[in-house]
């Protein structure tokens, strides 16, 4: 049997891996489990250890990742489904593939081909409901943003931090995920900008400062505040769609959009596209001279307040 994962989310990949080795456990005392990487493998290399018989197990469960790094395997992939041997379960992850090639067509025609795309806005809340309605734990639908929003959208640390909730009982409140969870990257950039937009000059620098004294290097700092000020662009062109239309369109959540819409009366649209404008231009500088970016982006922020 061959199944086939591709797609960036490495969470929901993994998982499924997880579920298939565990059904596999349960219904076979006898087999053996092996690790491919396609970009350490060649053609040749790859079709051997296919064809490798076990002498001392039944099945055999092969995960190979990677598949499309390996040279001129478009070419063999065909021939290779065909001659597998039946004891064989190959599990392939091609999270990179190009979706216009030859190869990416032969995946998808098999039957078990799955892609896992990277959750946000709604299908992340709905996949956290899901999650927590199988553990029978309760959270409104505004505390449950507010979490996604507070600890980020990486499935990873989201499950790990609902699983930290949930050992509290069959509730979770926002006190609660105030106390035992650490806000993201994302989330603390947004309190600095707010204060910048407040005027609190004195605050803004204190944030900003912080942020260094964790580590947060400067550029991802003008990353993030150039995410944060993309997310104040699509409000606002998006303030006559209704929430679902926007969170479609953006992939924000609800809460993300509400505390988002809460700094557009502090900034006007001719500003907002200026204060981009100006990012672009330092991500250039950055990238083609040599300058102080903490005092750049130190100065850029007290622009704005």
């Amino acid at each position: 049997m061959i199944y086939i994962f591709t797609g960036d989310n490495d969470f929901l990949i993994k998982s499924e891996v997880s579920n298939l080795i565990n059904t596999f456990n349960s219904t076979n005392r006898d087999f053996d489990i092996e690790k491919l990487d396609g970009d350490s493998l060649t053609l040749d290399q790859l079709k051997e250890n296919l064809s490798t018989l076990s002498f001392f197990t039944s099945k055999r469960i092969i995960i190979l990742q990677d598949l499309d790094k390996i040279k001129n395997i478009g070419d063999e992939i065909k021939e290779i489904f065909k001659n597998l041997d039946t004891e064989l379960e190959l599990i392939i992850i091609a999270k990179g593939i190009d979706k216009r090639s030859s190869l990416y067509l032969t995946l998808k025609k098999q039957g078990n081909f799955k892609e896992y795309k990277k959750l946000s806005g709604y299908d992340l809340i709905r996949w956290s409901e899901s999650y927590l309605n199988k553990n029978k734990v309760e959270i409104s639908n505004n505390d449950l943003s507010y979490l996604i929003s507070r600890v980020g959208d990486d499935q990873f640390l989201l499950k790990n931090e609902l699983d930290k909730l949930m050992l509290l009982g069959n509730e979770i409140t926002k006190k609660e995920i105030n106390e035992l969870t650490d806000q993201s990257i994302n989330s603390k950039i947004f309190d600095l900008l707010n204060s910048a937009f407040e005027g609190n000059k004195k605050r803004t620098l204190q944030l900003y400062d912080e942020q260094r004294y964790l580590k947060v290097e400067p550029e991802l700092i003008l990353s993030m505040i150039s995410w944060q000020l993309t997310n104040l662009a699509f409000v606002v062109l998006g303030e006559n769609l209704r929430q679902d239309e926007l969170m479609e369109v953006s992939k924000l959540s609800p809460y993300t959009i509400s505390n988002t819409k809460k700094l557009i009366n502090k900034i006007d649209y001719s500003k907002l596209v200026e204060l981009i404008s100006e990012l672009s231009d330092i991500d250039y500088k950055i990238k083609t001279s040599s300058f102080n970016l903490d005092e750049v982006l130190k100065n850029y922020l007290l622009s704005i307040s």
